[in-house]
């Protein structure tokens, strides 16, 4: 209690330049980033990222209503430059994107993460000073090392809390990628506080969670974290090496700090090299080293070379924010075939946050993101040029460029933006750094007007009033749909359908709920057929590439001799899934039923091509070659 009671006064209890309300913003702030990291409520499918959005949707517009209410009480002046103009108009970009996206519904679930996202860079901009800059990043280590400490725990069996498990070890993420994307940010923070530390106990407070974490991060074995913790220390070598005041002060600490920084990097290659009997990996230490390709950089490679058809088919706009998932079905061949798809696998984001920006808001959207990073690198850059060397100014403005750095060098394979609790770092540290320039008063701040500290008052009340509504009714509709899944498995179809529907209705745009419903009812062809043609209708409606629902009407149409529009759904599905044999089956059915044996053969002959061990296709030929 006297740790919290004494970590409190000094980071965020400071009358001389902050009011009451705005020490309360950041003690907020602070819980938060050492909390949601640690957000996990099992019964959901999105057992993770769900319910961090929620908390986000709840933390933010407590914090405007917060910020208005300091605005009015206290002697605010505002801070805008041209890094917080960048983040409002890029916003302001995606939001007007809705216009023209290709999957409305999920640009909706994004654009409403983003503004809670912006929204809280704004804010820690405003009101951010060094002191309680150095909390919040505290709590965020602290944060990074319990994630990582039940992520090690996995790894050698030990999972007492039953944390479901992807791709292990997740710790609290379901996946150990999702895990590596939020650890990867946090990692400079730990090592910068060793040298800043200002005694010998929290410098080993610091190496301990810098241990820990690293410990974590080299047992997921991401090639994408390697790539970024390589770049990160590349560019802290080149700007300490640069400055020769900087390289004496640098050696000094090393120098003073060297056993912890031994003690940690030792234990932390220790640990990657107890083996463990619980724990596989698709990515070896050998695979790595050797440049050896997988499925899944093999999947990425093409698909970056495909999304290359959408930006030049859509170079000015893109196809919308949220648009990826739908827009991108039609071009899974156009350059090379993607791997591994099917009927009910396809890729949901590109795994390349810059190149996803561009490919869904256009060349005006991907070159506002790249000049809102650069922004945001050169005005840290100018900070840690004008600090004092050593200063604990500058170690923290080194530390957050490391983390801008390294998450966007994963950004480049990987989608740390689009995942809750790396984008709530990410997006935190841009509006921090937008703020930094007035705590070395660089520039001047000019007095906001009552005004608007109504206006934070009306927009945070009304927002937490909507987040509240629209995350609760998501939460509920995740619960029905985790019961669906659970009927599913039991062979329970009226049920399951039952509950995916209530899913659906209650929640329209949760995409995976409606992919799961397609799923239900092409398992269940024993219910109605005009209610599974009614449903396959709907979801075909939101998503007109939807192979699974195209197959599914597909079949409902044919057994009732609408050939013609059954064809047409068939025809879809070998255009969107030229490697798979079922759209090819279900042309060769319509041909049988219209009497076309000699076409009927030619079409199961094409199924045969792209799966020669199609056991229906095999059979029909038998069939008829026996006639």
């Amino acid at each position: 209690m006297k740790f919290v009671q004494h970590f409190l006064r000094y980071y965020f209890v400071d009358r001389t330049s902050h009011g009451r309300i705005q020490q309360i913003i950041f003690i907020i702030a602070a819980s938060f980033f050492l909390l949601h990291p640690l957000i996990y409520i099992p019964g959901l499918r999105n057992v993770s990222s769900l319910p961090r959005y929620a908390a986000l949707g709840l933390v933010v517009p407590i914090l405007l209503i917060l910020s208005g209410i300091a605005i009015r009480r206290d002697n605010i002046r505002l801070r805008w430059n041209l890094l917080f103009g960048l983040i409002a108009v890029f916003f302001s970009w995606s939001l007007l994107s809705l216009i023209w996206t290709v999957d409305g519904l999920t640009g909706l679930v994004d654009n409403l993460e983003l503004l809670n996202l912006v929204l809280l860079a704004i804010i820690l901009g405003q009101f951010v000073s060094w002191r309680n800059l150095e909390g919040i990043m505290t709590a965020s280590v602290i944060g990074a090392a319990g994630v990582a400490l039940i992520g090690i725990g996995q790894y050698y069996g030990f999972n007492p809390l039953g944390v479901m498990q992807l791709a292990a070890p997740s710790s609290l993420f379901t996946n150990k990628n999702f895990a590596a994307l939020y650890l990867d940010m946090a990692i400079p923070f730990a090592l910068i506080f060793i040298l800043v530390a200002r005694s010998s106990k929290g410098a080993w407070l610091y190496a301990s969670g810098f241990s820990i974490i690293l410990t974590m991060e080299i047992h997921v074995r991401s090639r994408g974290t390697w790539l970024a913790l390589l770049v990160g220390l590349s560019v802290m070598l080149l700007l300490i090496l640069w400055n020769p005041s900087a390289r004496t002060v640098c050696r000094q600490r090393i120098k003073s700090r060297l056993l912890q920084f031994l003690v940690a990097v030792v234990i932390a290659a220790g640990a990657a090299l107890t083996p463990s009997s619980v724990f596989t990996t698709a990515v070896t230490t050998k695979q790595v080293f050797n440049f050896e390709q997988n499925s899944s950089a093999s999947i990425r490679l093409v698909a970056y070379k495909n999304s290359l058809q959408m930006i030049q088919d859509n170079p000015v706009l893109g196809v919308g924010q949220g648009g990826f998932r739908i827009g991108f079905r039609p071009y899974m061949f156009a350059k090379q075939a993607l791997p591994g798809v099917t009927e009910d696998i396809y890729l949901v984001r590109l795994h390349s946050d810059p190149l996803q920006y561009f490919v869904e808001l256009g060349a005006v959207g991907g070159i506002l993101f790249l000049t809102l990073i650069g922004t945001a690198l050169f005005s840290l850059h100018r900070i840690i040029r004008v600090a004092e060397v050593g200063s604990t100014e500058y170690f923290l403005s080194l530390g957050i460029l490391l983390a801008l750095v390294i998450g966007m060098t994963h950004a480049l394979v990987d989608f740390p933006l689009r995942k809750p609790s790396s984008a709530i770092q990410f997006w935190s540290l841009l509006g921090i750094t937008a703020g930094l320039p007035y705590c070395r008063n660089i520039v001047e701040q000019t007095q906001i007007k009552a005004f608007f500290g109504l206006l934070c008052l009306s927009v945070g009340a009304l927002l937490l009033v909507f987040n509240v509504y629209f995350y609760s009714g998501w939460i509920d509709a995740n619960i029905d749909l985790q019961q669906a899944l659970k009927q599913s498995e039991v062979k329970n179809c009226p049920q399951a359908a039952t509950l995916i529907d209530g899913s659906v209705h209650r929640f329209p745009f949760d995409y995976q709920a409606r992919q799961y419903r397609v799923q239900i009812y092409g398992e269940c062809l024993a219910l109605a057929p005009q209610r599974i043609l009614d449903a396959m209708n709907e979801e075909l409606a939101f998503d007109p590439y939807n192979t699974r629902a195209l197959l599914t009407r597909g079949w409902i149409l044919t057994s009732h001799n609408y050939l013609n529009a059954a064809e047409t759904d068939y025809r879809r599905v070998t255009t969107l899934l030229p490697n798979r044999a079922s759209g090819f089956i279900g042309l060769g059915q319509v041909a049988y039923m219209r009497g076309k044996r000699q076409e009927a053969k030619q079409f199961y002959w094409q199924a045969l091509q792209v799966e020669p061990n199609n056991q229906i296709a095999l059979r029909v030929m038998k069939e008829l070659d026996a006639h």
